[in-house]
């Protein structure tokens, strides 16, 4: 096979599902003995990209809703100029890249058609709906949500490729893009290493993991536990991550007199790792293509409590491995919990049905095997 450049606007290291991706698949690479390299903005020239990027924040501060196009602009352009420098020396390649604007860079610098581009489809619904969700941009800005889009639809033309994680995005893309329909197209989970319980203590009953933003729907978890304190159940609830919401959740929380029950434990490393620690995990993101905390939850064989919505559709298996909870209705998302946690043998089907889907369609060795094969 042709060398493999991993292209990501992002740096080499994180904590989010495209880091988790990317280095999963570069190591079953590298486990095959297949060439392949992880490219980032960073591999440019640091005495011109820090400048640049100081730059970038400095007019960000003073313009706010230029940040993220600033922030594409900037990332594309050093990516495509790191990709020029490969395609110098080597146009037979291929690109995986992690999202639109990093297939825009490698669509920019290519030469012929020996590169092969392909994308993997990260995100929910576009980037610009994320950033509004996320309260980080308002509808009324429309040429700068325009642009985003436009971005985005010009990587799903271009590609020689596109990986999907979801059915979900699939649908939304085709409909967006409708030439996408004639290109070479596969959904493919996102991979998760294999876990194991063994015999780990079960310390709490309900974890959510993920960043503390209103798009992940953290607050709503409070209104919950407030049902269930109602319903006489004294549960349990970690909540794993760090974000700008933080202080209202706290603050939730202290008005509600629910400290006792619920733990914000900031950032923590490998924080998948306190998943089998608990019963169930409980999922209110307001929108999810898949969620790759989802997927480590089955691989421990935890249950898992997610909305109807997007990618989450295809994860949770009624009564399975799981049950789907509204978003609109704490009471009956409490309800369902009590379901959970207390039928002890239900409990046990479920958790072994979980960790069977696991291991049959999203397991790292399954799931960069069919990547490999369909970037060949």
């Amino acid at each position: 096979m042709k060398e493999v450049l991993i292209v990501t606007r992002f740096g080499k290291k994180g904590n989010n599902g495209v880091f988790s991706h990317f280095k999963l698949f570069s190591e079953y690479l590298n486990k095959k003995k297949i060439e392949n390299r992880i490219l980032t903005p960073y591999d440019y020239y640091p005495i011109l990209i820090w400048p640049v990027f100081a730059l970038r924040l400095f007019i960000a501060k003073i313009f706010k809703s230029l940040n993220f196009p600033l922030y594409i602009i900037v990332r594309t352009y050093f990516l495509k100029k790191c990709l020029q420098k490969e395609f110098k020396k080597d146009e037979d390649k291929v690109v995986y890249a992690q999202c639109p604007f990093s297939a825009n860079a490698a669509l920019r610098a290519r030469k012929s058609q020996k590169t092969t581009v392909c994308m993997v489809v990260h995100f929910n619904t576009s980037h610009a709906e994320e950033l509004i969700l996320n309260e980080t941009l308002s509808r009324k800005n429309k040429r700068i949500i325009r642009f985003i889009e436009a971005e985005e639809e010009k990587a799903f033309i271009g590609c020689d490729k596109i990986v999907f994680v979801s059915a979900f995005m699939k649908k939304i893309m085709e409909q967006r893009v409708p030439e996408i329909k004639k290109k070479s197209v596969k959904i493919i989970s996102n991979p998760v290493e294999p876990s194991i319980r063994k015999n780990t203590k079960m310390t709490g009953d309900i974890i959510n993991i993920g960043t503390l933003i209103p798009i992940k729907n953290q607050l709503y978890l409070v209104e919950i536990m407030k049902e269930l304190r109602k319903k006489g159940k004294n549960y349990s609830l970690t909540i794993v991550g760090e974000g700008p919401e933080r202080t209202v959740i706290e603050k939730t929380i202290e008005k509600n007199n629910l400290s006792k029950n619920i733990t914000l434990t900031g950032l923590v490393e490998k924080g998948k790792t306190l998943i089998p620690q608990h019963k169930i995990y409980c999922h209110t993101a307001i929108l999810e293509n898949q969620g790759i905390v989802l997927l480590e939850a089955l691989s421990y064989g935890v249950p898992i409590l997610a909305p109807k919505k997007g990618g989450m559709v295809d994860m949770v298996k009624e009564g399975k491995n799981g049950y789907f909870i509204p978003l609109d209705d704490p009471k009956a998302a409490a309800k369902t919990i009590i379901k959970v946690i207390e039928n002890k043998e239900q409990y046990k089907k479920m958790s072994k049905y979980a960790k069977d889907q696991f291991n049959k369609y999203h397991s790292s060795e399954i799931v960069c095997k069919k990547l490999y094969e369909f970037l060949q």
